[in-house]
């Protein structure tokens, strides 16, 4: 028998448990709020999208989109602390977060104290919550719009047909284009769903793209125009939010609550059975036959068995029966129950029995026996108590560990001096300056689109036939020869001409072929315009045409120019060493620094997608770099800063590792050693003794720990106090174990 058994039972209410969402795009965040009730995620609280630029930036946007969040609600049971998070397709490779985004993602936990249980791709999440909406896999196009680059995915049957990011252009039809013909999208998809951190930007998209003639895209089969949707920001978050509860509990109903409490079902259940529901039917799964509900058909009852077959030894009491039923009973309620029908048996037995047989120490039996079995429950039962409430003492008294972070006043210290680095060495030489460094290279490929900004004119040269009238001797012009018209507009001849001689009564004349010589409409002459002849003058030679010059004609054409292909070089490059330099910070260890001024690059395959003078409307450039850097060791750096300000730390304060903020200004290379210029801002602070802190605020509230610190700690500023687990009440001490007292010694800035 169990001790839970025999205590009385309590009907225990569970704490209701709230869930962030939390969508991180391409420069915008977005929060949500949510819980799993009944078999329903229920969503909350649903925010906007809010801009971000760096990864610090993301961290206090989070931080104040969170607390707004929270806010929002009536009522909080407890704070929201496990996280699902939603990313872009370009986050992820291979079905995991990639390393460079995984360190932004695990920095941001950190920092504001959330779990993450896992991440979603948000367009495998759209595509889930529309199956959900309309009871069938998706077929569509899912487009996200972001500021450089625009993700394209394709659903067949809710299944992933093709994904794939192509760089943002001035023209998000040409976007697509490129995007068709990469992904190899041979057929228009019927259906395109929009969404997008910027949701201002994503109507401009929709009403271009209802505005495109599709047509023009020779490449792509059209069976009919393609039905354009907006994915807004709270059915993103309930797209989101029902991915991760549908891993968490299996959930596939998803409610909004609005601020009015109006709820809407976005599950497929009530929009597939809502009849059903109105004449609260329920429509079963599975065929029901009569034997479920305890009918035996064609079948004599009486014959049937049920269960175990038991046996029972004629000799035996009736009372050994009745014993056997309290030894399978694990309630004390059902127990005493039992005991009182056994003896109002064992009575109605002992009366029809009693004169055949004298059964007379029965009672006597039952009633020990009832005596014994309520004396094991009260001891069981006080022993049980004593148990649990050690038990929750010990929990409270061991468990809890807590984090004291002390931001003290410091005393700022500033020096340059210069150091140089040698890859060539293993250990430092302070006295001479010379720190040992190592050179990493990286290689790393990209490619983008920009918009062709030259000019080109094409078209057509005019043509037609001339008199050459000859006055003179016999003379040859050859093809070079020039004729000029009127306006300045100038013609060759097609080939040698001669002329005879001729006198000014009888010139002679012979017809000759010209083509203009630019393009141009203009060039088409009406007839019997005169021309002069190469260096002649009229009265020697002269040139006129009986029918008018037809043929010419121009128009500029968009077109790539050397700028162009310099500008789109520069701008991939400055893209592809960021992405090094930031690959290179998340593979090294944590002590190492990488100075930013060494960084070189080379560029390696470089192929653009027009030649400079070809008709094209946008650029493209596939390149790869190699990029080269110095990195040095910051506990080197710090020893070697140490030991330079050592004499001018003032008494009392102490000079910390991380305390201490580097600048560099890269000056050259000699002689294998790079020379550096080197800013150092040290915060000096308080020497502070860490063990004796604990010592006093150990099992102390939050309150009187602070009021300890504000009046003992020279240059006090403030505290953070975070405990773990957040106990309510007069629970809410610190550890009273020291050596779960965690105390970080900051400076204010």
């Amino acid at each position: 028998m169990s001790i839970k058994d025999i205590l009385p039972k309590k009907e225990k209410k569970e704490k209701v448990k709230y869930y962030w969402t939390l969508i991180i795009e391409p420069g915008w965040l977005q929060t949500g709020i949510w819980k799993i009730e009944e078999g329903s995620a229920h969503i909350l609280v649903s925010s906007l999208s809010t801009p971000w630029n760096s990864d610090a930036d993301l961290i206090s946007t989070s931080d104040i989109a969170l607390s707004s969040a929270v806010k929002k609600l009536d009522q909080v049971e407890n704070e929201p602390n496990q996280t699902v998070f939603g990313v872009v397709s370009s986050w992820v490779e291979d079905g995991e977060i990639k390393e460079e985004h995984l360190m932004r993602v695990k920095n941001l936990c950190e920092k504001l104290d959330l779990q993450p249980v896992g991440f979603v791709v948000i367009p495998e999440a759209i595509a889930h919550f529309m199956k959900s909406q309309e009871g069938s896999p998706l077929n569509a196009l899912i487009l996200g719009v972001f500021e450089e680059e625009i993700e394209i995915t394709v659903f067949n049957l809710g299944e992933i047909a093709t994904k794939g990011v192509v760089s943002r252009s001035v023209s998000v039809i040409d976007d697509l284009g490129e995007g068709f013909a990469r992904l190899n999208i041979t057929k228009m998809p019927a259906r395109f769903i929009i969404y997008g951190g910027k949701e201002g930007e994503l109507e401009i998209v929709r009403q271009s793209l209802l505005k495109t003639n599709w047509e023009d895209l020779t490449d792509i089969e059209i069976l009919h125009i393609p039905k354009i949707e907006i994915m807004d920001s709270e059915k993103k978050i309930s797209a989101v939010s029902l991915a991760g509860a549908s891993e968490l509990s299996d959930v596939q109903k998803i409610v909004s609550h609005s601020k009015d409490n109006h709820q809407t079902n976005l599950s497929i259940e009530e929009n597939d059975f809502e009849v059903a529901e109105e004449a609260n039917l329920i429509e079963p799964e599975e065929q029901i036959s009569p034997e479920n509900f305890g009918f035996v058909v064609e079948e004599d009852i009486t014959e049937k068995e049920f269960g175990e077959e038991k046996t029972y030894d004629p000799k035996e009491l009736d009372l050994d029966e009745d014993t056997k039923k309290i030894e399978s009973v694990t309630d004390a309620e059902e127990t005493r129950d039992i005991v009182g029908s056994i003896n109002e048996n064992v009575e109605n037995k002992k009366e029809s029995k009693v004169k055949r047989m004298n059964f007379g120490f029965l009672n006597n039996v039952t009633a020990l026996f009832k005596e014994l079995l309520n004396k094991k429950i009260l001891v069981f039962g006080f022993i049980a108590t004593l148990l649990i409430f050690g038990g929750l003492f010990s929990l409270w008294w061991f468990y809890p560990k807590a984090s004291v972070i002390i931001y003290l006043r410091s005393q700022k210290l500033e020096e340059n001096f210069t150091i140089f680095v040698s890859p060539n060495i293993s250990e430092p030489d302070f006295s001479d300056s010379i720190l040992p460094g190592e050179i990493v290279t990286k290689t790393i490929e990209g490619e983008k689109t920009a918009s062709a900004t030259g000019v080109k004119i094409i078209g057509d040269k005019a043509s037609g036939e001339v008199t050459l009238y000859r006055v003179g001797s016999e003379i040859t012009l050859d093809s070079a020869t020039i004729l000029k018209g009127p306006n300045g507009l100038d013609f060759t001849l097609d080939e040698t001409v001669n002329i005879a001689s001729g006198s000014a009564g009888s010139p002679s004349q012979v017809k000759a072929k010209v083509t203009a010589l630019d393009l141009g409409a203009e060039y088409n002459l009406a007839s019997n315009t005169t021309f002069s002849v190469g260096d002649y003058s009229v009265s020697d030679v002269e040139a006129k045409n009986e029918e008018s010059f037809s043929g010419g004609s121009s128009r500029e054409i968009s077109a790539v120019s050397e700028s162009d292909r310099i500008k789109l070089q520069e701008s991939l490059i400055d893209e592809l060493v960021q992405k090094a330099v930031e690959g290179v910070r998340a593979e090294i260890d944590s002590d190492k620094l990488l100075i930013e001024d060494t960084v070189e690059e080379e560029a390696l395959n470089v192929n653009y997608s027009h030649e400079v003078g070809s008709e094209a409307s946008t650029l493209s450039l596939e390149m790869s770099i190699e990029m080269k850097a110095l990195i040095v060791d910051r506990n080197n750096l710090a020893s070697f800063a140490g030991e330079l300000l050592e004499d001018k730390v003032p008494e009392n304060f102490v000079l910390r590792s991380e305390q201490i903020q580097s600048d560099f200004d890269y000056q050259g290379e000699e002689d294998d050693k790079y020379i550096l210029d080197v800013e150092i801002d040290a915060n000096l602070l308080p020497v502070i003794d860490t063990d004796e802190i604990k010592t006093r605020i150990i099992g102390r509230y939050p309150f009187f720990a602070e009021e300890y610190l504000k009046e003992e700690i020279p240059g006090f500023v403030r505290a953070e106090i975070i405990l773990e687990p957040k106990l309510p009440g007069r629970l809410k001490t610190l550890p009273h174990v020291s050596d779960n007292i965690e105390i970080e010694i900051a400076s204010e800035r």
